[in-house]
């Protein structure tokens, strides 16, 4: 099976569909951007990572989540597949931080 990257807008459906996969296929895992984000705030919040033009790790936030993904994927491959959500990035980033042969893209967008 492939590993799945889930983009776009706050409340488009992301974590629902990555609930709805998870639930069906259990050797899914699912990685929250929004709870990575917001666990570095609390450990880091001089970091400003959720302020706009705030310094740190704003700007390599979607490099750090890409990181992690295939980090994971490459330590659990065979055992576990990945599904990972996020708003933090746009379109163009995604592309160039997740399209590979063994992972599918999918983006949302609320209507």
């Amino acid at each position: 099976m492939k590993n799945i990257a889930i983009f776009g807008s706050s409340r488009s459906g992301k974590s629902t569909l990555s609930k709805m996969i998870s639930r069906k296929y259990p050797n899914y895992h699912i990685i929250i951007g929004d709870d990575i984000r917001w666990a570095f705030q609390e450990i880091l919040p001089n970091n400003n990572i959720n302020s706009k033009g705030g310094i740190g790790m704003k700007e390599d936030f979607p490099n750090f989540l890409s990181c992690l993904f295939y980090k994971s994927i490459k330590r659990n491959k065979g055992i576990f597949n990945y599904i990972v959500e996020t708003c933090d990035m746009t379109p163009q980033k995604a592309y160039e931080l997740f399209n590979d042969e063994d992972t599918v893209l999918l983006f949302l967008r609320n209507t």
